[in-house]
């Protein structure tokens, strides 16, 4: 019976957590779209491929006829020059949001297998309180 009461906790926290990441790229998110308004065509100027294999692209833009470049994370068929839909924030024209990076699958399947680990907590305390094996 103990072994109910110990995997409600562990999938409880693990659940509450799991969920707690979600929320937190989703608020990410949120808040890089939110503060970049204005649309720009990007291209991409050079590709950096760091020790792990992840690419990193150079994204160059034009804000009120001048050029800016922006290191960005991006998808690995990207090649150079390639021409991107980009959001920036006028404010500061370095914050871009790139509508077709957006971890949307990674997001909601958090949610998903957060709230199962809840689920599963709650069912355990419901059969280690009624005794069920």
């Amino acid at each position: 019976m103990e072994i109910y009461f110990f995997m409600s906790f562990l999938f409880g926290f693990g659940g509450l957590g799991i969920l707690g990441i979600a929320i937190t790229m989703h608020r990410s998110a949120q808040k890089q779209q939110k503060q970049a308004t204005v649309y720009a065509e990007a291209t991409i100027i050079q590709i950096i491929v760091d020790s792990h294999s992840k690419r990193n692209y150079i994204y160059e833009f034009y804000v009120n006829g001048i050029a800016k470049q922006v290191l960005f994370a991006g998808k690995r068929y990207r090649k150079e020059g390639d021409i991107i839909s980009i959001f920036y924030d006028p404010k500061h024209p370095e914050m871009i949001y790139v509508p077709e990076l957006q971890p949307c699958m990674a997001m909601f399947g958090l949610y998903f297998i957060g709230i199962i680990w809840i689920i599963s907590s709650i069912s355990s305390f419901i059969f280690w309180k009624l005794g069920i094996k």
